[in-house]
């Protein structure tokens, strides 16, 4: 069930996001300046110069360490969710062979093995 959840609240969030990108991208398209015409056609024909900072204001340093957190926390829930399936099938395995046991003991016949 829990997985359900969170693969239904991954897809949501997936959608959501290529539709408000695709939002932006139609917006850009409709926006008409005073003349009259599209901004996006506007932009295609003619240079303007941008003004702004020199350098950078994002810090990369710090976003790479942040991505590298991120991957290893992902690879290290990996792991421990392989954990915990292995230790759920090591207990079935043991209770089958409790289960057999047990079956034996009582006077039950072997399983036939498969050629």
């Amino acid at each position: 069930m829990k997985r359900w959840w969170l693969s239904g609240l991954f897809a949501l969030a997936l959608v959501g996001g290529v539709a408000h990108a695709q939002d932006g991208a139609n917006e850009d398209a409709t926006n008409e300046d005073s003349t009259g015409e599209p901004s996006v056609a506007r932009r295609a024909t003619g240079f303007r110069t941008v003004t702004g900072p020199d350098q950078e204001q994002v810090p990369g340093g710090t976003l790479l360490l942040i991505a590298y957190g991120a991957a290893w926390l992902l690879v290290a829930g990996y792991a421990w969710r392989l954990g915990g399936l292995h230790r759920d099938t090591a207990a079935d395995v043991e209770a089958l062979r409790r289960s057999l046991e047990s079956h034996l003991a009582a006077g039950g016949t072997p399983p036939a093995e498969e050629e």
